[in-house]
């Protein structure tokens, strides 16, 4: 990983040591399930469930995805992904529908980048 990138996803909210950490010290294989995150399909899975109304498919593509990013270091991410769990956790669709553009700008911002790298 170079240190342009790097820096590109620090700023998007990444704890790259911290993620380099969880994975044994292997900033190789962290680097591997980082490229990875954009096949990752329940962003779209969360957006379709919230057009839907269907609180429990929009819980669980969050859910999902909030593990994944804790799992990366997506410290921005994993945050907003949290906050929107335990709002559909609550079935407060509306309120997990009115985070949702904060979620996705976060997120479209960490693919922007990867793909950019990939």
């Amino acid at each position: 990983m170079n240190e342009e990138i790097k820096k590109k996803l620090e700023q998007a909210g990444t704890d790259i040591a911290s993620g380099t950490e969880r994975f044994m010290g292997n900033e190789d294989l962290y680097w591997k399930f980082i490229l990875k995150f954009p096949d990752d399909g329940n962003a779209g899975d969360l957006e379709t469930a919230l057009k839907e109304g269907d609180v429990k498919k929009a819980f669980q593509a969050v859910h999902n995805l909030k593990g994944v990013c804790g799992n990366l270091s997506f410290r921005r991410l994993y945050e907003i992904s949290s906050r929107m769990t335990e709002l559909l956790r609550a079935e407060k669709l509306e309120e997990a529908r009115e985070l949702f553009p904060e979620f996705h700008n976060c997120y479209l911002e960490l693919i922007d980048i990867l793909r950019e790298y990939r």
